[in-house]
C-alpha cells in the first residue's frame, strides 16, 4: 500500500508540472505504511544537499504525547532550509477534521499502534513554522469559493493553502495490495487486486501533491522561484485548483 500511495502522489506532481525532475524517497514501509521518524529526517537532509526546489511531504506524525515535536524531525527542516535557503517544504495536514454528518468519530486507534489524534489538532511535519501546510477540498468544489473535505481540519489557521483532495483521480500499480482499514478500533488486512493503472483515493497527502505539482509549475511557466510561488498561491489565483485555505 506503501508503493501504491508513492505512485499515486507522484502521478499528481507530474500531472501539474509534466517537465519537472522527480526524485522519490522511500520511507514508509511497505506493511504498514508507517514512517520512521530518523529516516524522515535523513531523506530530508539528503535531498537538501542535492538542491532541490521542492520537498513534498505527503505523511503526518502524531506524538504519542499531547503537543510532543520530534527534535530528530524539526531539526532536520531546519538543517534543510540551512543547506538550501530556497528550499520550500509542502506537508500533509492530516484526515482527522471533523466526521461525515450523522456518523460518531471513530475510536482512538491505539490497537493500530498509532495515538489518539483529536480533531482539527495539528500535526508534524505541517505545523511547523515555515512549512506549508495543505488541507483538502471537497470534490467537484467552486474552485474560487471552495468547501473542506469533512476529514481535512477545519478552523485550523496553521493550514495555508487547500487543493482537492476527495475522490482523486491519480496513477497506481498493478497488481494484488495488501490494504490495512481500521474499524472500531480494530485493524483488518486483506488483498485488494488492481488490474489497471489508475486509481481512486481521498486524502491530504493527495491535495498536497497537487500543491506541489503546481508550484512546480508556477516556476517553470512564470519563472518564479519556489517561494514567490508559494506567495503567489496564498494571495489566491482565480479559477486555480489550490487556493488559500478557508478558516
Amino acid at each position: 500500500q506503501s508503493a501504491g500511495h508513492c505512485t499515486f502522489v507522484a502521478g499528481l506532481i507530474m500531472a501539474r508540472a509534466p517537465k519537472a525532475t522527480l526524485i522519490v524517497r522511500a520511507v514508509l514501509n511497505p506493511q504498514e505504511a508507517h514512517a520512521s521518524l530518523w529516516r524522515t529526517a535523513q531523506e530530508l537532509v539528503e535531498l537538501a544537499h542535492k538542491r532541490v526546489h521542492l520537498i513534498n511531504l505527503s505523511l503526518v506524525y502524531n506524538s504519542l504525547t499531547a503537543a510532543t515535536p520530534s527534535l530528530a524531525l524539526t531539526r532536520a527542516i531546519e538543517r534543510a532550509r540551512e543547506l538550501n535557503p530556497g528550499l520550500v517544504l509542502i506537508a500533509a495536514a492530516g484526515n482527522h477534521g471533523h466526521p461525515v454528518a450523522g456518523e460518531q468519530p471513530p475510536p482512538p486507534l491505539e490497537r493500530a499502534g498509532r495515538a489518539p489524534l483529536l480533531a482539527n489538532r495539528p500535526v508534524l511535519p505541517a505545523a511547523t513554522p515555515g512549512v506549508v501546510a495543505v488541507g483538502a477540498f471537497k470534490k467537484d468544489s467552486d474552485p474560487n469559493k471552495p468547501e473542506l473535505w469533512e476529514s481535512s481540519p477545519h478552523r485550523a489557521p496553521w493550514i495555508s493553502l487547500g487543493a482537492p483532495g476527495e475522490d482523486v483521480v491519480s496513477t497506481y500499480i498493478k497488481g494484488v495490495i495488501r490494504t490495512r482499514e481500521v474499524e472500531q478500533g480494530e485493524v483488518h488486512e486483506k488483498d485488494v487486486p488492481f488490474g489497471t493503472d489508475m486509481a481512486v483515493w481521498s486524502g491530504t497527502s493527495f491535495a498536497t501533491a497537487t500543491v506541489t505539482g503546481e508550484i512546480a509549475r508556477l516556476m517553470g511557466t512564470e519563472g518564479l522561484t519556489a517561494q514567490e510561488a508559494v506567495r503567489r498561491l496564498r494571495e489566491g489565483i482565480r479559477d486555480c485548483v489550490v487556493q488559500p485555505y478557508p478558516q
